[in-house]
Formats: structure tokens, sequence, C-alpha cells
């Protein structure tokens, strides 16, 4: 893991960690315990068209919130947003009881 150390007066002092990518071999029970995601603030995971959400993503999630690690996943397409590809990753999500806020930069809230 590598840390990102961001310093400013209204958040005192934060850091953000990049971490590994998970394996296919490595159980989800596992990369959280190695990597001590039950003592962190948040967890984001970022995709985009170069890291796509994989099954083995959605696997950790569930195991994130079945431990009450609270997370936030970020999808940012670097293109124009395939409305089937958002419905589809909202519906992934929602199959395994985690809510989904899709939010549209073109038009925030």
């Amino acid at each position: 893991a590598v840390p990102h150390f961001f310093f400013d007066e209204e958040l005192h002092k934060l850091v953000l960690w990049e971490l590994p990518e998970i394996s296919w071999k490595q159980s989800c029970e596992d990369y959280i315990r190695e990597l001590g995601l039950l003592y962190t603030d948040a967890v984001l995971l970022l995709f985009s068209d170069k890291y796509m959400l994989s099954d083995i993503y959605c696997k950790l999630c569930v195991a994130m919130a079945v431990h009450g690690i609270p997370f936030f996943v970020i999808c940012a397409p670097t293109g124009a947003v395939d409305a089937k590809l958002m419905t589809q990753i909202q519906q992934d999500f929602q199959k395994k009881d985690i809510r989904v806020r899709m939010l549209d930069p073109a038009r925030p809230a």
C-alpha cells in the first residue's frame, strides 16, 4: 500500500492509501485482514474504462458491507456514459443488497 498525505486546515490531516489489486486466488476475507481495512475510516473503490468492475470486486464490496466497513464505489468513465452499462452496474449491486446512488456530473442534484 502506498500512502498519499494531504494537509489542509479544514481536514487537519488526510491520508489516502493506494491499495494493491486483489488477486483472483486471494479471498476477500484475507484481503480485508491483510490490509487492515477494518481499521480504516472508509474505502473508495475507483473504476473506469481502464479498471472495470469485476466479480471479485463485487464480492469485496459484499464482504466489506458484512464487516461494517464504510465504502464508496466510484465509476468514472472516460468517455460518454453508457446508460445500459450503468444500469447493469446498479442492478448488480442491488442484487447483493448494496444501496446504490448514481450521480451524473452533467446533471448534479
